[in-house]
């Protein structure tokens, strides 16, 4: 078949045409030179036929170069082909080596799970304890609080819920020692109060018997009666002034005892707030940095990760885009199906070019 190109093989190097930077260009280069000297009269037949024909010239020329680019694509796709052939059996091997090299770090790590999970388990039971005994000494902190607490912490609270524990104990046995003490003066009192009636019954039958023996001395019984009544008045009210003073005298102690456990109570409450909220305060800081680490940690090994994640899929992507720039064409006789493959591979390459330019963009 005639060569109707406006280029041959002997204008250009065939080997590094497409390997060598600038023989496009030359290889380009010829072909506008001869369009430059190309100056039809349009005016004519015969000048719009050497145009038509300039025009085939030119395509011609570029299924030219588009084979010649078509050979050295197959020829570079099975270079490839063989060094694939090559690489694979090393790639699984070097993959093999890593994995076997990296399986003491991952059984160390899988054991070190295993004790990092049984140490929070034993850690739990140990926080339920201290809540438990806590809470049978009428303090009642939420569990995570517990759990914040260090050894020496905990040890403080627990030493002052005993002795808070202690003092309730001691207040509760001062109330029932009162309460009985109470309980014994009002006996007291009552059996002083029968006394008494029984001393004024048994004077007034003596007084009544000697009424009825001796109506003379009726006027002395009389003033007998009224000085013994007068005294028995005084007496009671001797009694009932002693039972009123000791009454008050107990009422006085326990207002005395009430007021002391109250203030204690009040200076150790008073106390354990300022400890407490100061220990909030450093309990709060001490969160915050921990949280403020973890979350910086937390952004920089998701930062790794997708720099990690990007790094294989950019791979993946230039492998993608350089597989299309090697993509094996079947050879063709026909021009327009030579024409449509090379359209293809030119589109192909544009296309791993956008995808190289999308993924350097990432």
């Amino acid at each position: 078949m005639e060569n109707t190109a406006l280029i041959t093989l002997d204008q250009i190097k065939k080997d590094v045409l497409f390997s060598k930077a600038g023989e496009i260009d030359k290889a380009l280069a010829i072909v506008r030179t001869e369009l430059d000297k190309f100056k039809p009269d349009i005016t004519t037949k015969e000048g719009r036929e050497m145009i038509a024909s300039m025009a085939y010239r030119v395509s011609r020329s570029k299924t030219f170069l588009g084979a010649v680019f078509i050979e050295y694509v197959a020829e570079a796709r099975k270079k490839i082909k063989e060094a694939n052939s090559i690489w694979k059996p090393a790639e699984e091997k070097l993959d093999k080596w890593r994995d076997e090299t990296r399986k003491p770090l991952a059984d160390f790590e899988a054991a070190e799970t295993i004790a990092k999970v049984e140490a929070e388990r034993l850690e739990k039971i140990k926080i339920q304890g201290r809540v438990d005994t806590l809470h049978k000494l009428n303090v009642n902190p939420p569990f995570f609080e517990i759990a914040a607490l260090t050894d020496h912490d905990y040890g403080v609270i627990l030493a002052e819920a005993e002795e808070a524990h202690e003092l309730e104990q001691k207040r509760q046995a001062t109330e029932a020692l009162a309460r009985k003490n109470e309980a014994d003066h009002l006996a007291e009192e009552k059996a002083i109060n029968e006394a008494k009636q029984k001393v004024l019954d048994d004077e007034r039958k003596a007084f009544k018997a000697e009424k009825e023996a001796d109506a003379e001395g009726l006027a002395e019984k009389e003033r007998k009666q009224k000085a013994f009544q007068d005294k028995i008045l005084a007496d009671q009210k001797a009694a009932q002034d002693k039972i009123d003073a000791d009454r008050k005298a107990l009422e006085d102690e326990k207002n005395k005892e009430r007021d002391r456990i109250a203030r204690e109570a009040f200076e150790k409450q008073a106390k354990e707030n300022a400890r407490v909220a100061a220990e909030k305060a450093a309990k709060e800081k001490a969160d915050r940095e921990v949280r403020e680490k973890i979350e910086a940690e937390e952004a920089e090994a998701v930062r790794l990760a997708r720099v990690e994640l990007l790094k294989s899929d950019l791979n993946k992507l230039y492998d993608y885009a350089g597989s299309l720039r090697t993509l094996i064409i079947p050879p063709v006789e026909c021009k327009g199906a030579t024409d449509i493959l090379l359209w293809a591979v030119e589109e192909a390459i544009l296309l791993a070019e956008q995808i190289e330019i999308k993924a350097d963009n990432m």
